[in-house]
Parts: structure tokens; sequence; C-alpha cells
């Protein structure tokens, strides 16, 4: 059986590889393909690289994916009535 597992990287490794992603123009998955590179690791490294409270570059000219977690969402309240009143019940 062949060890195929990629090589360990530092998160100062990760992070200029982030930033060279970054800075390509391409979105991130192609980069990944391209430098081969796991998609699935390279967005670990992000996560972890988050967590230590490191600033992730945005990527240059697209958007590389959509990412629901970095933009605050607005709450709407609503006033839920009954359609009918407690007394017809």
């Amino acid at each position: 059986m062949s060890d195929k597992r990629a090589p360990r990287r530092s998160l100062d490794d990760w992070m200029e590889l982030v930033t060279e992603c970054r800075q390509s123009g391409l979105t991130d998955v192609a980069w990944c393909e391209a430098q081969g590179i796991s998609p699935s690791c390279f967005y670990n490294a992000v996560s972890r690289l988050r967590k230590r409270a490191c600033q992730i570059p945005d990527p240059i000219g697209k958007a590389s994916t959509l990412d629901l977690t970095s933009h605050k969402q607005d709450v709407v309240q609503i006033a839920i009535e009954p359609e009918t009143s407690p007394a017809e019940l």
C-alpha cells in the first residue's frame, strides 16, 4: 500500500499558499487543482487560519465560493397572529 498523504504544512506555509491563491484571480478550486492541492485541505487550512484570527485576503476579481458565514444576516421580526381569536375556539 503506498502512502499518498500530502506533506504536512505549517500554518505559515498555508498562509502563503492561501494568499497566493487569492491573488491569482482563479477560483479557489481551480487554483488548488492546478497546484495539486486538495480543495478540502485548502479550506480546512483557511478555517484553522481564521480560528487563529489571521487576516485571509479576499479573492481578486471573482468570488471563489458562496460563503454564507462571512456576512451578518438581517433579522426581521414578524408578528404571528392566529387567524381566529382564542374566544372563538
